[in-house]
């Protein structure tokens, strides 16, 4: 089983993964207006990956683990990182051909979305504290946003 470093590493990894496809779906973009949402998009996600490092220093300095280790997540977490059903740790950028339709990108961002609301998901229900709990949840409601907005996303005609 695996500790408190690693399983935010891979929280960091998964937003580096997706401040990295917002950037290069920005740059196949035919449009300013998307290229800007995309943008936005990959600065939201460097800004929960910060958020991430800080709470994985937190809470890797204190004396008491902070994973429930007799929980279910913790272990679905540990079978996620393990095989191959967790796609967001692979570099999604590098899927991209620059041939996307802004509706291809729309796709592929809800669905990487989805997995990472699914992760951060599994993650809060890890932590044993309420207070670790929130911190959590916070993100997963981030990445619900991100999964409304991207949905909302009027990308006919671009």
């Amino acid at each position: 089983m695996f500790n408190v470093n690693e399983v935010f590493e891979v929280a960091e990894q998964i937003e580096r993964n997706g401040k990295a496809f917002y950037e290069k779906a920005a740059s196949i973009a035919r449009d300013e207006e998307s290229r800007k949402f995309l943008l936005d998009l990959a600065a939201m996600e460097d800004d929960h990956e910060r958020y991430f490092a800080a709470l994985k220093g937190r809470l890797a300095s204190g004396e008491d683990d902070p994973l429930d280790r007799d929980g279910v997540a913790l272990s679905y977490i540990q079978s996620m990182v393990d095989g191959e059903v967790f796609l967001n740790l692979k570099p999604m950028a590098d899927t991209l051909s620059g041939e996307e339709t802004m509706e291809e990108i729309k796709k592929l961002a809800i669905e990487f979305e989805k997995n990472t609301v699914v992760y951060f998901a599994s993650l809060k229900n890890a932590m044993r504290t309420a207070e670790d709990k929130k911190a959590i949840e916070e993100l997963v409601n981030e990445e619900l946003r991100h999964v409304a907005i991207l949905t909302n996303w009027d990308v006919l005609g671009k």
